[in-house]
C-alpha cells in the first residue's frame, strides 16, 4: 500500500510517484494541488511510470494546461510528455506542439519510438503519421487517407521496425513487388502462414519435383496437392453462399483461405502482417506430423516415408532442428504471402467475407457504394471497413502451378529466413537435399 501523504509537505518526487501510482488515494482537490505544485516532477516521472492513464480526465487536462504553459521554457519536457501521454493535451494543443516543435519531435522519434504509441488516441495517431513517415520512407505509400477510418495498421507496421527489424526489412521488397503487380492490372491478396509452413512447403516442392516438373519460383503451394477438388458448380455455390457450403455439402478439402487486400489490416483470421510477426495461424504446430503424413500420402511415397522414419530416425528431427535454429536467428517470424491475380479471375474466385466465411457487403467511407465486388473493394481498400477481408476459393488456377502460370497467377513468399538466405537457412537447405536424396533411394529400394 502507498502510504497516505500530506499534499502540502511531501517532497516533489514522492508526490509525483504517489499521484501517478495511486491517483484514487487523493481527492480531486488534492490531485489539483499536487499537479500545480509539482508539475515538473510529475512530468519527469511520466514515462518511468505507466500509471498516468489512471488519472481522472480533469486532472489530465489540468496537467496538460500546466505543461503547455512551459512550451517556451521547457520544450524538451513538453515534447516528451506529448509522446508519452498525449491525452494530457487537447487536440488543439497537440497540433500546436507539433507545429512549434516538430524538429524536437523528430529527434525523439529518431532516438526511439514512444512505447505508448498503441495508446495514442486515433486523432493523435493521425496527426503523428506525416511526422513519422518522414523518417520511414518505405511507409509513405501506406499512409492512410483522411477518409480512412482507422490508422492503426500504420502503427502495426511501424512497431516492427524496432521489435522485429529482420521482418521489417522485408516491407520495402514486399511493397515493391505489390506495386509491380498493380502496374500489370492485377489484384493483390495477403495471407499469412506460421513458420513451420515454410519447412513443409519447401519439402513438398522438392518431393513433388521427383514426380512432375519443378514448381516455378513465383509460386508457393497453399495446399499439399496438385489439383483442386472443387467442381465448377461447387465453386459457384461457394462464391454465392460462402464457406457454409463446405458444411452442408461435405466438400472433401477446405475450400477457401482468408486473405486481405491491405498488407497490415487484420480481422480474426490469418491474413496479413500482424499474424506473420506473431508467427501464428490457425493450423497450429501440433499438426506438423499430420501434415507430413499428408504430403507423403498425396505424392504416393508413404512407404519411403515409413522406411525413413525406421532406418534414419534422426533425419527429420535434425531437419526440424536446423530449421528452428534458422527461424530463431531471425526473430521467429512467420511468412507473408502475396497472391497476385488478374482482375477477371479475382472476381470469379474471391468474395468479401465475414470471419466465418459468409459473403459480406461493405460500405465504402465517403462513397455511396455498397458492394461485394472484389475489384471495387480492392481499388478502394483505404475507404473500406478496416476489417474487410476476402475469401480466396482454392480453384485449379490457385493450386496447380502449371495452370497458375497460364492464368498469370503468382504466389510469392516474404519471410526473413528464406528470402535473405541466411547462413542457418542454407544449412537447413543442405540437410533438406540430403533427406530428399535418402527418400529417393528408399523409394527405389526393393
Amino acid at each position: 500500500m502507498v502510504p497516505r501523504i500530506n499534499v502540502t509537505q511531501a517532497s516533489p518526487s514522492l508526490a509525483a510517484t504517489c499521484l501517478l501510482q495511486r491517483p484514487t488515494s487523493f481527492s480531486k482537490e488534492e490531485q489539483l494541488i499536487l499537479i500545480k505544485k509539482h508539475t515538473g516532477s510529475i512530468l519527469e516521472t511520466v514515462g518511468l511510470e505507466d500509471e498516468h492513464r489512471k488519472l481522472e480526465r480533469e486532472s489530465k487536462e489540468l496537467l496538460g494546461d500546466e505543461v503547455f504553459k512551459l512550451r517556451n521554457t521547457a520544450p524538451q519536457l513538453l515534447v516528451r510528455t506529448l509522446l508519452q501521454a498525449p491525452t494530457f493535451f487537447s487536440f488543439n494543443q497537440q497540433k500546436e506542439i507539433i507545429r512549434l516543435y516538430e524538429p524536437l519531435i523528430d529527434e525523439q522519434l529518431i532516438e526511439g519510438w514512444s512505447s505508448n504509441q498503441f495508446y495514442w488516441p486515433q486523432k493523435f495517431q493521425s496527426l503523428m503519421i506525416p511526422v513519422i513517415a518522414k523518417h520511414e520512407p518505405v511507409l509513405n505509400s501506406l499512409i492512410p487517407t483522411e477518409s480512412c477510418n482507422d490508422p492503426k495498421y500504420f502503427f502495426r507496421l511501424l512497431s516492427s521496425s524496432s521489435n522485429s527489424p529482420s521482418f521489417y526489412n522485408l516491407l520495402g521488397p514486399t511493397i515493391e513487388h505489390a506495386q509491380e503487380q498493380f502496374a500489370q492490372d492485377r489484384l493483390i491478396f495477403f495471407h499469412t502462414h506460421a513458420s513451420h509452413w515454410i519447412l513443409l512447403e519447401k519439402l513438398y516442392r522438392k518431393l513433388s519435383a521427383l514426380k512432375t516438373t519443378p514448381t516455378p519460383a513465383d509460386f508457393i503451394h497453399l495446399r499439399y496437392q496438385q489439383h483442386s477438388s472443387l467442381s465448377n458448380n461447387e465453386i459457384k455455390e461457394i462464391r454465392k453462399n460462402g464457406m457454409r457450403y463446405n458444411d452442408k455439402k461435405g466438400i472433401k478439402t477446405e475450400p477457401i483461405i482468408f486473405t486481405n487486400v491491405h498488407i497490415a489490416a487484420n480481422d480474426y483470421t490469418n491474413n496479413s502482417w500482424h499474424f506473420a510477426l506473431d508467427n501464428r495461424d490457425f493450423a497450429g504446430t501440433s499438426r506438423i506430423d499430420q501434415m507430413l503424413s499428408t504430403i507423403f500420402k498425396n505424392l504416393n511415397i508413404s512407404k519411403a516415408y515409413e522406411r525413413l522414419k525406421k532406418e534414419y530416425p534422426q533425419a527429420l528431427t535434425e531437419l526440424k532442428e536446423l530449421f528452428d535454429a534458422a527461424i530463431k536467428g531471425q526473430g521467429e517470424c512467420g511468412q507473408l504471402l502475396v497472391i497476385s491475380l488478374p482482375e477477371e479471375l479475382a472476381e470469379q474466385c474471391t468474395y468479401s467475407t465475414d470471419p466465418e466465411g459468409r459473403p459480406n457487403y461493405h460500405y465504402l467511407v465517403n462513397k455511396k457504394l455498397t458492394t461485394t465486388s472484389t475489384v471495387a473493394l480492392a481499388k478502394n481498400h483505404d475507404l473500406a471497413d478496416f476489417k474487410n477481408q476476402h475469401a480466396l476459393i482454392l480453384i485449379e488456377q490457385i493450386l496447380n502451378p502449371k495452370v497458375a502460370q497460364k492464368a498469370y497467377v503468382t504466389i510469392k513468399s516474404f519471410d526473413p529466413v528464406a528470402y535473405w538466405r541466411t547462413e542457418k537457412y542454407c544449412a537447413f537447405e543442405k540437410k533438406l537435399d540430403e533427406v530428399v536424396e535418402l527418400l529417393k533411394e528408399l523409394e527405389t529400394k526393393p
